[in-house]
């Protein structure tokens, strides 16, 4: 099940994770992933999380809180009033986009194996916290949905 999760979710351009505690983000399933982002895209204030196969165990019980002024959401058990702090996730905050003059000719996308356009059509990045290692954007972008390690040197990517 975890497995499948992942993978689908990696096609997605947004990630919805919450945490049990402060060090450790858990993804949401495919499905309730979905629900969250249509009521965020849509501005609601709160939704009731009915989908997804845990929550469809115990429906009416949990709901989901956007507050857009600060920037927060979480997760409510209506039952015992216990909140769990959310986060949605697109990886852009990771990366620095760089200027294609920086990239020597015949430099390739790690992840993809492809040269980079010398014409700059398409977007060169680097994550934040790596010097020198450049990816298409679009590559790395879906990378990160999986892993939050860079795929050069390994390091730790962040929240």
């Amino acid at each position: 099940m975890c497995y499948q999760t992942r993978v689908s979710a990696k096609d997605l351009a947004y990630k919805w994770e919450w945490a049990p505690n402060p060090e450790q983000w858990i993804p949401y399933d495919t499905p309730t992933a979905a629900l969250i982002e249509q009521a965020f895209s849509s501005r609601l204030k709160s939704t009731t999380l009915n989908v997804g196969p845990y929550f469809m165990m115990y429906p009416r019980t949990y709901t989901f809180h956007f507050d857009y002024e600060n920037g927060n959401c979480y997760q409510r058990n209506k039952s015992s009033d216990m909140c769990r702090t959310a986060r949605r996730r697109t990886g852009e905050e990771k990366m620095k986009k760089i200027d294609s003059k920086l990239v020597e000719k015949g430099d390739r996308c790690v992840i993809c194996q492809e040269r980079f356009d010398e014409d700059g059509a398409s977007e060169i990045v680097q994550l934040a916290m790596c010097v020198g290692h450049y990816f298409h954007k679009g590559c790395i972008s879906g990378y990160l949905k999986v892993r939050d390690t860079c795929p050069v040197c390994f390091k730790h990517v962040g929240a």
